[in-house]
C-alpha cells in the first residue's frame, strides 16, 4: 500500500491502518462517556475531524404533544464564532434535517443546489447571511438505535482541503472546499449509529437514575410521615451536604489541596445523606418518638399514685398522729408532684433538681403491719425522672444509637452501582466523632470519611435548628453555628470542615 496514500480526501490519515486505529481510538472515547452532553460533544467534533468539515450540528428528536420534533441541540463550527440557541423544528419534509429523520437516509449535497433537485425543497440559508457564512456541501445523517429507529440527525458542513484551514473570507469557499465521498459517509454513519446507542444508553442510563433517586425521596418522606416532628430533616442534611462538597471543591485552603470530589462522588454522598437516618425504621416508635423523660400514661399513673398517698395519709392522720416526716409529705405532696411536671420535658437537671428527686423518690407509705403500699417511684420512673439531659435512659439511647447500624443493614441489601458503593458505609458513619466517641464503630480522625463528617456538620446543625421538633425550641443560626464550632474545637467535629460550611453559608438551602 502506497503510506503517501490519501484516505477518504483525508490527508491527515496516509493509510487505512491509521484510519482503522483513529475510529477504534473514537469508538471506545465515546463508549466510555455516561454524560449526555458530552457524547454529543464528543461525536460531533470527532466526525467532523474525519471529515474534515468545518462545521456540524446535531439534532435530537423530542415528542412533543403528540408530534415529533427535531430539537437543535448541538453546533460547532470552526471558522466563526456561532451565538447558539437551542431551537425546535417539525419532524417533517419542510427541511433537510426533517427529511433525514423521517427517510432515515443519508443525504450528500456536493453543492446546496443539489437540495431542490434532490428533495424539492430549498435550502434555508438564513444562518449564512445572517452570520456571513457560505454553506457550501453538506452530508446529512440519520442517527439510528439498535432497533433501527431514528432518534436524531447529524449534519457535517463544509468538508475542507485542508483540515487546519479557518475560511475567513467567503470568497475563498469554493478554493477551500472539496466534496464528501460516499466511503466517508459510511463510516460516519456508523460512527453515529453507535452514538445513538449510546445515547439511548445514556438516556437510560439517567432514567434509571432518576428513578431511584425519586425512590428514595419517596422512601424518605413516606418516613417522615412517621415522625412529622422530623420531616424534611434528611432532604435538607442532603442539600447541606451537597452544597459543603461543592465548598470543598471550590475552596483554595491548603486544607482541602487534596481533595476533590467528582460528579458521581457528589451523587454518592447524596444518596448516603438522603438516607442516613433509613435505619430508624428498625427502632421502637414509643423510643423514636419519645418527647419528654415520662409517658402521657406513666405521669397518669403517677398522679393517682400521689392522690392515693395523699389520702391515706390524711386518712391515718385521723386515727392517730403523724410522723414529722409524714407531716412535711402531706404538706408538700402538691409542690412534689408540680415539680415532676416542670422537670417532664425539660432539657437540663440541675443537681439540686436531682437531689429533690432523690428526696420524693424516698417517699413511701407503710401501714400499721410494716408493709409498704405505695412506691411513688419505682426503678425505672425513677431512671427516667433521673436523665440529667435529654428524656432517653440508656438502654433507650443505645436503641436510638443502633439506627445507625440498622441504616448499614438497609442499604447493604441494595445492589449499588460500583461509583456508588460507598453509600452505605458513608451513611452509617455520620454519627462518629473526631475524637472516637462517636457511634456506632468509635471510629477516630481519618478513619471517619470526610463524606460522614460532611453528614455530620449537616445532621448537627439542623437538627438544632429545626422548627419542627416538638421537644426543643428552634436555635437562632448564630447559635447553632457557634455551637458546631464548640463541638469542632472539642475534637468531635473536623475543624476545616465546620469553618468551611460557615463560610461558604453551605446551610443556605432556601435559594
Amino acid at each position: 500500500m502506497n503510506k503517501n496514500k490519501t484516505t477518504y480526501g483525508n490527508p491527515i490519515y496516509s493509510n487505512h491502518y491509521e484510519l482503522l486505529s483513529k475510529l477504534v481510538s473514537v469508538s471506545k472515547k465515546i463508549s466510555a462517556e455516561q454524560n449526555t452532553s458530552n457524547l454529543l460533544n464528543m461525536i460531533l467534533q470527532e466526525c467532523m475531524i474525519i471529515t474534515n468539515s468545518d462545521a456540524g450540528s446535531i439534532y435530537i428528536k423530542v415528542p412533543m404533544n403528540d408530534i415529533d420534533y427535531l430539537q437543535f441541540t448541538v453546533t460547532k463550527n470552526d471558522s466563526i464564532p456561532i451565538n447558539f440557541k437551542k431551537k425546535m423544528i417539525p419532524v417533517n419534509f419542510d427541511s433537510i434535517a426533517g427529511y433525514t429523520a423521517l427517510t432515515g437516509k443519508i443525504f450528500t449535497f456536493n453543492n446546496m443546489n443539489d437540495v431542490i433537485t434532490s428533495l424539492g425543497i430549498s435550502h434555508d440559508n438564513s444562518f449564512d447571511q445572517k452570520n456571513k457564512y457560505q454553506t457550501m456541501n453538506m452530508l446529512s445523517l440519520p442517527m439510528k438505535n439498535i432497533k433501527n429507529e431514528v432518534i436524531g440527525v447529524m449534519q457535517l458542513i463544509n468538508k475542507k482541503i485542508d483540515a487546519n484551514s479557518v475560511i475567513s473570507d467567503t470568497s475563498l469557499y469554493s478554493e477551500s472546499i472539496m466534496p464528501y465521498t460516499k466511503e466517508e459517509a459510511n463510516i460516519v454513519a456508523s460512527l453515529s449509529s453507535q452514538a445513538a446507542i449510546l445515547l439511548e444508553r445514556s438516556k437510560l442510563y439517567s432514567d434509571i437514575n432518576l428513578l431511584f433517586e425519586t425512590f428514595a425521596e419517596t422512601l424518605v418522606t413516606s418516613l417522615d410521615q412517621r415522625d412529622p416532628s422530623t420531616a424534611g430533616h434528611s432532604t435538607r442534611v442532603s442539600k447541606m451536604s451537597i452544597n459543603l462538597a461543592h465548598a470543598v471543591n471550590n475552596s483554595t485552603s491548603h486544607a482541602f489541596n487534596a481533595v476533590s470530589f467528582s460528579e458521581y462522588e457528589i451523587k454518592e454522598l447524596f444518596f448516603a445523606a438522603l438516607l442516613h437516618d433509613i435505619g430508624k425504621i428498625g427502632v421502637r416508635e414509643h423510643i423514636l418518638f419519645k418527647s419528654s423523660r415520662l409517658s402521657k400514661s406513666e405521669i397518669e399513673v403517677l398522679k393517682y399514685k400521689f392522690m392515693c398517698l395523699e389520702l391515706l395519709l390524711k386518712e391515718k392522720g385521723r386515727h392517730c398522729t403523724l410522723t414529722n416526716s409524714e407531716k412535711i409529705t402531706l404538706n408538700s405532696i402538691d409542690q412534689y408532684y408540680k415539680f415532676i411536671l416542670s422537670i417532664n420535658c425539660k432539657g437540663f437537671l440541675t443537681d439540686l433538681e436531682i437531689e429533690l428527686l432523690n428526696e420524693i423518690n424516698r417517699i413511701n407509705y407503710i401501714d400499721e403491719n410494716g408493709v409498704t403500699k405505695i412506691e411513688l417511684l419505682p426503678p425505672n420512673i425513677l431512671e427516667s425522672l433521673s436523665i440529667k439531659k435529654g428524656n432517653l435512659t440508656k438502654s433507650e439511647r443505645s436503641a436510638i444509637e443502633d439506627h445507625a447500624v440498622f441504616t448499614e443493614q438497609v442499604l447493604r441489601e441494595i445492589a449499588w452501582t460500583n461509583e456508588l458503593k460507598n453509600v452505605p458505609n458513608i451513611a452509617a458513619n455520620h454519627h462518629e466523632r473526631i475524637d472516637g466517641t462517636g457511634y456506632p464503630k468509635g471510629l477516630i480522625g481519618a478513619n471517619i470519611l470526610i463524606q460522614s463528617r460532611i453528614i455530620s456538620i449537616a445532621d448537627v446543625y439542623d437538627a438544632l435548628t429545626a422548627s419542627d421538633r416538638p421537644y426543643k425550641t428552634a436555635l437562632p443560626i448564630e447559635k447553632a453555628l457557634s455551637i458546631l464550632q464548640t463541638e469542632a474545637k472539642n475534637n468531635r467535629l473536623d475543624h476545616d470542615l465546620v469553618e468551611l460550611f460557615i463560610s461558604a453559608k453551605a446551610y443556605n438551602i432556601e435559594s
